[in-house]
C-alpha cells in the first residue's frame, strides 16, 4: 500500500527542493547524480509501502543521512569551486 500523497509529499519536499536548489544552482556532477538516485529510491518506497515500512527503510538503509551528507558536499564543492 503506497503513502497517501500528501504524507510523502510532507516528508520528500524536502529533499525535492535541495535536488530543485543545486538544479537552480546549475551544480551537476557524483554528488547530484547520487542525490538523484537516491530521491528516486525514496520516491519508490513511498509508492510502494505504508508509513511504518516507509519510515523504517529510510533509516535502516540510511537515506535520510546519506542524502543530507551528500547534498552538503555538493554546496561545499561548489562553494569552493567559485
Amino acid at each position: 500500500m503506497a503513502l497517501d500523497k500528501s504524507i510523502a509529499d510532507q516528508m520528500l519536499d524536502p529533499f525535492r527542493g535541495m535536488v530543485k536548489d543545486l538544479q537552480t544552482r546549475n551544480l551537476k556532477g557524483q554528488e547530484f547524480n547520487e542525490l538523484n538516485e537516491l530521491l528516486q529510491k525514496m520516491e519508490q518506497y513511498a509508492a510502494s509501502m505504508d508509513i511504518m515500512e516507509f519510515t523504517t527503510k529510510m533509516v535502516s538503509d540510511g537515506l535520510f543521512t546519506n542524502f543530507s551528507e551528500k547534498y552538503s558536499k555538493a554546496i561545499i564543492s561548489a562553494s569552493q569551486n567559485q
